[in-house]
């Protein structure tokens, strides 16, 4: 039997009464962030990315640099056109025009490479590509969410973004073993498996704006809104932050942010650890892939069943093993232990793939206590939060320069542990099966 829902409504069971049930609008939010969540995996932006530019020679603090130059312009600039973007008829449009632009941007580092750029030349156009990408990413990203919000019932959102993941784990699987096979191309140099590499990854970003043609949105009628000078927008943003639990919820997501920071080096740690070769370092990459597949679906199914609150609290209980994991390797990269460290490199790398997953209930939750309607300004208000740290990665990267891991990983376990505290403390909202929904009593919180 084929299962029956409401349209719009997405059934709390299984994945393919997911898919069934969807309308249009949200199949295409769906399957656009499949194709960008998949060609950004590809990219890896904490395992590939790394890896290349310390190849290419760059130090440790421009390797940081890549993660804090996406969080400064995830701040800056969302407050500067926030007021434009709210105001915009067509949210489509605008993400259309912004993701070719950006997305496609990501194609122009396998052509340097193809053309033989190498060395500081290469960085400087990696960085050129990598700005004007995340220059547009913050603009986009809230687009995303606001047709999210509009297009998917508040019940199912922790789900649908579960369900992404753990999907995109699923074909990643495969492009990972893509990427190892290409990696282990002795008839490729290294830069030329990078830029094929590159390629794939920013042919299915830039692919992924197809989705959005057949997209239908509410436009916005002229005069219904108006657009409000840069200073003037993000004065009015401090509003936000009269709702406890959202404040609450943006201060756990800005320590999961440095958290998440100390895991991009990782595995740039341990190659360096651990002298570990190519193919055992493709190997925990499809480890991470493994972890970011199966943790897409658990975080969807205890979303659905438990809410997306209990989502959070179990997925920086999980990331709590990360540092954990991290001293372990070092304790034993003497040999000292009966286990061989590189096997505690893949544990922590399996769960840097699977807690991303239940991380991104950030935004879920965020839609789930403000009126969807409205989202723009809250997301621009979490971003504008989040920018006094953004310069994590660099200031990480830039310490490891000169001192070991040690401390570092007991930071991020502080941090971690002070972010579990933020989310255990959240409204809990617990929506039943698609066949209550409609009841008057709903949801309950707790």
């Amino acid at each position: 039997m084929t299962p029956h829902c409401v349209i719009g409504q997405l059934p709390a069971a299984p994945l393919y009464g997911i898919i069934y049930c969807m309308n249009i609008n949200a199949m295409c939010i769906a399957m656009e962030g499949l194709f960008n969540t998949l060609g950004h995996d590809v990219l890896g932006m904490n395992t590939i990315v790394p890896l290349f530019l310390a190849d290419l020679g760059a130090s440790l603090g421009l390797i940081g640099l890549v993660n804090t130059m996406r969080t400064v312009l995830g701040g800056i600039v969302p407050p500067l056109v926030g007021g434009m973007v709210d105001a915009a008829p067509s949210k489509r449009g605008l993400s259309i025009l912004l993701n070719g632009i950006g997305r496609g941007s990501i194609l122009l580092i396998p052509l340097a490479l193809f053309l033989g750029a190498r060395g500081g030349l290469m960085i400087a156009l990696f960085f050129m590509a990598m700005f004007i990408y995340q220059v547009n990413q913050p603009i986009t990203g809230i687009t995303w969410n606001y047709l999210l919000g509009n297009c998917v019932p508040p019940e199912q959102r922790g789900q649908l973004l579960g369900m992404l993941f753990g999907v995109s784990g699923v074909i990643t699987f495969g492009s990972g073993a893509l990427v190892k096979a290409i990696r282990a191309n002795e008839a490729l140099s290294p830069m030329r498996q990078y830029a094929w590499i590159f390629l794939l990854g920013g042919l299915l970003m830039a692919s992924s704006v197809l989705w959005y043609l057949p997209l239908k949105e509410r436009r916005v009628e002229r005069g219904e809104r108006k657009a409000q000078p840069p200073f003037e927008y993000i004065r009015s943003l401090a509003g936000c932050f009269e709702n406890k639990d959202y404040t609450r919820s943006v201060v756990a997501n800005v320590l999961s942010s440095v958290s998440v920071a100390v895991s991009a080096f990782f595995l740039v740690f341990a190659r360096d650890a651990l002298n570990l070769s190519t193919d055992t370092i493709s190997n925990l990459i499809i480890a991470q892939t493994l972890g970011i597949m199966l943790g897409g679906f658990i975080a969807g199914r205890v979303s659905a069943r438990f809410g997306v609150q209990r989502m959070l609290v179990a997925a920086e209980s999980a990331a709590l093993l990360i540092p954990a994991l991290g001293w372990t390797t070092l304790a034993t990269a003497d040999g000292a232990g009966s286990i061989p460290p590189v096997a505690w490199v893949a544990a922590a790398m399996f769960l840097i793939g699977f807690t991303r997953s239940g991380l991104v209930g950030y935004q879920a939750y965020i839609l789930e206590v403000i009126d969807p309607a409205k989202s723009v300004g809250p997301i621009v208000a979490k971003n504008l939060a989040m920018l006094p740290f953004s310069f994590a990665g660099a200031v990480i990267g830039w310490y490891l320069d000169g001192h070991g891991y040690h401390a570092v990983f007991a930071a991020q376990f502080i941090v971690g542990c002070l972010a579990l505290f933020c989310v255990a403390g959240l409204k809990r909202t617990v929506y039943p099966s698609a066949t209550a929904a409609n009841s008057p009593n709903s949801h309950q919180t707790a």
